[in-house]
C-alpha cells in the first residue's frame, strides 16, 4: 500500500468516510446507490492522487456495494426483485453463470488471483439488474439516485471541459498536471495525441482513465434526457436541459476520435421516442452555432474530428472487429481461463498466451478468449434476450409518459451491446454498474405498471405529473 494512503491525515479521513458509506449502505440501500454514485465519478482521481489506482475500488465494494447488496437481500427486497425478472432474461444469466462456473475448472487457467480478480469482473455488478428493478418501484428514490446522477454529473462534467479547454491554453501536459500531478501521463497514456482536426487529446476528467470519462459521458447525456423529460419538479427539468447541452459540447473535447458519431447516435435514438422536444428543437440551431464557435476559436476542427471519426468507425466495421473476435475464437472449447484477457488479472496470469496479455479489445474477443466459444454463444444469446425484452418493453410504453424514462434507458442499452464489439464497455466504470442497473429499470419499470394504467397516464407531452402522481400512476393496484 503506497506510503501516503498510510498517512495518518489521509488514513483516518479514508476509515472515517468508509465506516459512514458501510453505515449508510446498511441504514438504506437506495442511499447506497447515491453514495455509490460518488464513488464512481470521484473515486477515479481521489485514488490517482493518493497513487493508489486500486484504492477506489478496493473502498466502494467494501464500503458500499458489498453492505448495500447486503440491505438489498436482507430485507427480502432482493428476493422480491427476482420474482419480477423476465423468465427469459433469468433463464439466459443461469446458463452464462453456469458456464463461468464451469471454466473455473478449465486446465488452463492460470493463477487463482487471476481467477478470482477476473470472476469479479465478470458477475459482481450483475445484482444491480435486481436492485434496477427493485428502484423502479420506489419513484421517490430512483427519482433521488437520477437527481444525484445529474448534479454530481454536471460536476465531473464540467471537470473535463475546463481540463480540455486549459490543455488549448495551456498546454496538454500542465493541464493535466494541475489536477493528477505527477500521475497525469498515467491517465492520459504518456501524454499521447493525435495531431489531426485541430489536435485530439485524451482528457481523463475525474477518472483514471480517458475511456471511463467518455463512458460517462455517453451515460450523463441519458440521465440528462430522462431528467429534461420526466423529473416532476420543474427546475430539475431545466437543470437537465442545460446537463443536455453542456454534455454535447464536453464530447468534441474529450479526446476520443469516435466521439462525434457515438453521440450523435444516441441523440438519434432519443428523437425516435419523441424525446427530443420542441424547445429542445428551437435550441439547438443556437446552442450549436455558439458550441461550434467557441470549439473553433481554441483551435478544435469540428468537421475534421468528424471525418477522422467516420473513417476510423468504417475501419473498425470492416476489418478490426472480424479479426479481434476471430483471434479469441482460436481459444477453443473452453478458452483460455477466466481473467486472462481482463484488464490488471491479466499481469497475473500464470503461463498465458503473451500475446492475450497484450489485450484483445473487442469485448466479444475476449468473451471467446477467456470463456472459449461456447461463453461467446451464451453472451450473445444473453445479449438478444435484452435486445429482445427492450423492444416488447419499448414497444407497450411508446407515446406514454413512462417512456421518457424506458426510452433512453433502452438507447443506452442497445448502445453499449452494439460498441462492445469495438470496447470492453462492460469491464470499466462506469458501464460496469450502469449497465445492470439500467436493464433493472426498464425491467422494473414495466413490470410494475399494469397495462390499464399505463393507457390512463399522461401522454409524453403533456405537464409533468407531480411526484406523488407519478408514484400512484407506477405501482400496481393494491
Amino acid at each position: 500500500m503506497p506510503s501516503t494512503v498510510l498517512d495518518p491525515f489521509v488514513l483516518l479521513p479514508l476509515l472515517l468516510a468508509g465506516g459512514y458509506c458501510i453505515f449508510a449502505s446498511l441504514a438504506r440501500w437506495t442511499r447506497g446507490i447515491q453514495l455509490l454514485v460518488l464513488a464512481i465519478l470521484f473515486g477515479g482521481i481521489i485514488g490517482v492522487r493518493l497513487g493508489s489506482g486500486p484504492l477506489p475500488i478496493v473502498f466502494r465494494d467494501v464500503a458500499i456495494v458489498l453492505p448495500l447488496y447486503a440491505a438489498f437481500f436482507a430485507s427480502g427486497t432482493g428476493l422480491k426483485a427476482m420474482t419480477e425478472l423476465p423468465g427469459d432474461v433469468a433463464i439466459a444469466l443461469i446458463l452464462v453463470v453456469t458456464w463461468l462456473t464451469a471454466c473455473l475448472f478449465n486446465p488452463d487457467s492460470g493463477s487463482g488471483v487471476q481467477l478470482l480478480i477476473g470472476l469479479k469482473v465478470w458477475i459482481f455488478y450483475v445484482p444491480f439488474l435486481l436492485v434496477g428493478v427493485a428502484l423502479a418501484q420506489r419513484p421517490a428514490a430512483m427519482f433521488g439516485v437520477f437527481r444525484a446522477l445529474l448534479i454530481w454529473g454536471l460536476v465531473a462534467c464540467l471537470v473535463g471541459l475546463v481540463q480540455a479547454l486549459l490543455v488549448r491554453m495551456i498546454g496538454y501536459t500542465p493541464a493535466i498536471a494541475l489536477f493528477f500531478g505527477e500521475s497525469g501521463a498515467q491517465v492520459t497514456q504518456g501524454y499521447t495525441h493525435f495531431e489531426g482536426a485541430g489536435g485530439v487529446y485524451r482528457i481523463p476528467g475525474t477518472f483514471s482513465f480517458a475511456s471511463q470519462y467518455v463512458g460517462f459521458l455517453h451515460f450523463f447525456l441519458v440521465i440528462a434526457m430522462i431528467e429534461s423529460n420526466a423529473d416532476p419538479d420543474p427546475r430539475f427539468r431545466r437543470l437537465g436541459l442545460a446537463a443536455f447541452y453542456l454534455c454535447l459540447l464536453a464530447v468534441p473535447v474529450s479526446g476520443t476520435k469516435g466521439a462525434l458519431i457515438t453521440f450523435p447516435a444516441l441523440v438519434l435514438g432519443f428523437a425516435l421516442f419523441g424525446l427530443i422536444r420542441n424547445r429542445v428543437l428551437v435550441a439547438a440551431p443556437v446552442a450549436a452555432m455558439v458550441g461550434l464557435w467557441g470549439l473553433s476559436s481554441f483551435g478544435v476542427d469540428v468537421p475534421g474530428l468528424f471525418s477522422f471519426g467516420l473513417s476510423q468507425t468504417q475501419q473498425y466495421t470492416q476489418s478490426f472487429v472480424f479479426e479481434q473476435i476471430g483471434r479469441g475464437l482460436e481459444s477453443g472449447f473452453f478458452g483460455h481461463g477466466i481473467g486472462s484477457n481482463t484488464g490488471a488479472a491479466r499481469y497475473a496470469a500464470v503461463g498465458a498466451d503473451p500475446g492475450l496479455r497484450l489485450g484483445l479489445e473487442s469485448y466479444y474477443a475476449k468473451i471467446a478468449a477467456e470463456l472459449g466459444w461456447v461463453g461467446l454463444i451464451l453472451f450473445v444469446g444473453l445479449f438478444l434476450m435484452i435486445l429482445v425484452r427492450s423492444s416488447l418493453i419499448v414497444w407497450r410504453h411508446q407515446g406514454r409518459r413512462t417512456i421518457a424514462i424506458i426510452g433512453p434507458l433502452v438507447v443506452y442499452l442497445l448502445f453499449i451491446i452494439v460498441s462492445s464489439f469495438k470496447g470492453w464497455a462492460l469491464d470499466i466504470d462506469p458501464a460496469n454498474v450502469f449497465f445492470w442497473l439500467s436493464l433493472g429499470l426498464a425491467i422494473g419499470l414495466d413490470r410494475v405498471v399494469s397495462p390499464e394504467l399505463v393507457s390512463a397516464t399522461a401522454r409524453v407531452g403533456d405537464q409533468a405529473q407531480s411526484g406523488n402522481e407519478w408514484a400512484g400512476a407506477t405501482r400496481r393496484p393494491g
